[in-house]
């Protein structure tokens, strides 16, 4: 009994030490630098098909600070549960837009948001104006 009982712990330990931890820890310092897009997609949609400027189309520079730009924007950024959350100048009249990090490594950086074309600052033939966009956009680490 002792023997099945140490053989039963060994593996459930075995088993245990084996599960990965799915929650990915991204912490401010790792964010800040400036950040070019290397692929975006829309509703599924490569960027390329969309248009051919897309894909390469944002260059976002998050600082020490808490500020932020990205393209034509400006404002304060916050990383909070896994979430990038960017609040643009109040002159700028944009929401709040929450960005979910969904892949993260020192040169690269993966958001994932829901946002309609004029949240995201975009007006494309594809998509209805009001409809909500499932957008994901891959970043690469400028040097």
């Amino acid at each position: 009994m002792k023997f099945t009982s140490f053989i039963l712990t060994t593996v459930l330990l075995f088993c245990t030490g084996c599960m990965q931890n799915d929650e990915l820890i991204v912490e401010d310092e790792n964010i800040i630098g400036s950040w070019r897009s290397e692929q975006i997609t829309i509703n599924g949609l490569d960027g390329d098909e969309i248009s051919d400027w897309l894909n390469t189309s944002i260059i976002m520079n998050v600082g020490e600070s808490g500020t932020y730009y990205r393209n034509y924007e400006s404002g304060w950024w916050e990383l909070s549960n896994e979430e990038l959350i960017l609040k643009s100048h109040p002159s700028l009249k944009l929401p709040d837009r929450h960005f979910k990090i969904i892949g993260y490594t020192k040169n690269s950086l993966t958001l994932r948001a829901e946002l309609t074309e004029s949240e995201y600052c975009c007006n494309f033939d594809e998509f209805e104006s009001d409809k909500q966009l499932v957008i994901i956009e891959k970043f690469i680490k400028d040097k």
